[in-house]
């Protein structure tokens, strides 16, 4: 099960009341009230997440160039644009 399709919340019971109450996913142990009976309770420990597929999709492990390995080309501002306009106008 990939991270993308595990549920979006799970379900445990009050011990007072046993009263059943939703929590996201992976919320870790919380204590607070039970909102049916107010009954200090702790969440239990999301469980464990599925280990990735050993038989998944390939993975393509072909290097990618980094910005880094590029080679910067000169920046161009107002006054070098400008610059290079006025000596292609005046040239003869």
């Amino acid at each position: 099960m990939s991270e993308s399709s595990l549920p979006a919340d799970r379900i445990f019971s009050c011990e007072k009341c046993a009263g059943e109450i939703r929590i996201p996913y992976d919320l870790p142990p919380t204590t607070a009230p039970c909102p049916l009976c107010g009954q200090e309770i702790t969440s239990p420990p999301p469980p464990p997440r599925p280990a990735p597929s050993a038989t998944g999709p390939p993975v393509d492990l072909t290097p990618v160039e980094s910005h880094a390995e590029r080679p910067r080309e000169p920046a161009r501002g107002p006054a070098q644009a400008a610059g290079s306009a006025a000596s292609v106008a005046s040239a003869p």
